[in-house]
């Protein structure tokens, strides 16, 4: 009997063990999760940024090649 106990009490912490595990790998994908959508922001923001700066310079060129054309 003593020796069916201990196999119950080891497969008792392998059960305990197989579920931590299991949910520290949901918080490490929750996290790669979040580091994911930031990364994408990021890059929206980018984007974003980069495309107004671009139709900001927009009048200027067009003015400019507007008098290149009068020339």
């Amino acid at each position: 009997m003593t020796a069916t106990r201990s196999v119950e009490k080891r497969l008792l912490e392998m059960e305990k063990k197989e579920q931590a595990s299991r949910e520290k790998a949901k918080r490490y994908a929750a996290k790669k999760k979040a580091l994911q959508q930031r990364q994408a922001e990021d890059e929206r923001k980018k984007r974003t940024h980069r495309l107004c700066q671009v139709s900001g310079n927009a009048p200027s060129l067009r003015s400019a090649a507007d008098r290149a054309a009068h020339l």
